[in-house]
């Protein structure tokens, strides 16, 4: 969306350097944030491509339209969950914890409130926390070097998270014999 109101206001495409493809993401993935308190909320990229600036507006309503696909995913897997679950109604829900950065995303909270019989979302636990802290148990629980209470996992992604720096010896090679799609962009460079 941003690349092509750019592309029609200066001619060139923003998306075609990595380093001003990274800048716009940057200002986007901090306009969402933004939009998760506020129902506007401006984007701006000083220098973009070469000396051209960028400044644009995003609102709530059409970063929803644009999640759509997401949205719909997302109805689908609480759907299926529920089902698996044998979830007929709220009375069988003692709490819906929602955990993670992308829980304080409107419309996930909407989302998730709905498919859960409108039932009440809990934000007990630190949001942003709680993810990091499961892991670092999870990884204690594995250690032969620490011993910790016994705790029964009840789910568990199966797909394995290979991070390390390109060009470092947690060689992308080994990533690759796994998953050939294993990169994420971000920080100082790929890793």
């Amino acid at each position: 969306e941003f690349g092509t109101q750019f592309q029609k206001k200066h001619g060139c495409d923003p998306l075609e350097s990595k380093k001003s493809a990274f800048k716009l993401e940057d200002a986007v993935t901090k306009c969402k944030k933004i939009l998760s308190a506020n129902s506007e909320a401006p984007v701006n990229v000083e220098c973009l491509v070469e000396d051209h600036d960028f400044a644009s507006n995003m609102t709530r309503e059409l970063l929803e339209k644009m999640c759509e696909p997401a949205i719909v995913k997302v109805k689908a897997v609480l759907e299926e969950v529920k089902q698996m679950a044998g979830l007929t109604s709220a009375e069988q829900i003692d709490s819906v914890e929602m955990v993670g950065g992308g829980s304080r995303v409107p419309w996930v909270k909407r989302v998730c409130k709905e498919a859960f019989f409108d039932k009440d979302l809990s934000t007990t636990m630190n949001q942003e926390e709680s993810v990091a802290r499961g892991c670092a148990l999870q990884a204690a629980i594995l250690s032969p070097l620490y011993k910790v209470r016994d705790f029964k996992v009840e789910d568990f992604s199966p797909y394995a998270i290979n991070v390390g720096w390109m060009g470092s010896s947690a060689d992308a090679q080994a990533a690759k014999e796994e998953d050939g799609d294993t990169t994420m962009a971000g920080g100082e460079g790929e890793y």
